[in-house]
């Protein structure tokens, strides 16, 4: 069973002033049993293959121009992209008129 992660939120009646009080529950405690842990969702992306990297990124992305900077804040995704951009899977091209850089898997 998953619980939230979020506090509760309970009413109760003051004894000393009769009226009703809103408060905070501590939350309750989540099972990570079934997430991913940090040292796995890092290393994931370096012991698969390039075929199923490039797989991964167009179901994602698709052909179409992203935001290296967008893909670099996902903690899965900037590390297909680093071994997709080293064996030359993406290619990557400086806009200047926007002053950051975007990349693709070419078709």
């Amino acid at each position: 069973m998953s619980m939230s992660p979020y506090a509760n939120i309970v009413t109760t009646n003051n004894t000393v002033t009769g009226y009703r009080l809103l408060q905070a529950s501590p939350p309750a405690v989540h099972d990570q049993s079934s997430c991913l842990q940090e040292h796995e969702l890092t290393t994931a992306p370096f012991n698969m293959r390039i075929e199923d990297l490039v797989n991964l990124w167009l179901a994602k992305y698709g052909n179409e121009w992203v935001d290296v900077q967008e893909v670099t804040y996902d903690n899965y995704y900037k590390y297909v992209y680093a071994r997709l951009y080293g064996v030359r899977e993406l290619e990557q091209h400086y806009l200047t008129d926007r002053s950051k850089f975007v990349c693709r898997k070419p078709d």
